[in-house]
């Protein structure tokens, strides 16, 4: 339904101690590293460095939202 619709439209975000992690309903991906970076300038999302951090606060953040970016 509706409700439904405006939740995958939304952007999501986790966090842990060091990293921000934020997932858009496009696909888009924004990785950030707050201890080196705290005002969020450099996108690490790209980064080969920072893939495994990515994919486990990706995987926290789909289990966090459950099924709201299926359709």
């Amino acid at each position: 339904g509706a409700s439904k619709n405006a939740v995958a439209a939304q952007h999501y975000t986790v966090r842990s101690d060091r990293w921000r992690y934020i997932l858009y309903p496009d696909g888009k991906e924004e990785l950030y590293d707050h201890k080196a970076d705290p005002r969020e300038w450099t996108n690490l999302a790209a980064d080969p460095s920072s893939q495994e951090t990515k994919r486990a606060l990706k995987r926290k953040l789909l289990g966090m939202i459950g099924g709201a970016l299926t359709p």
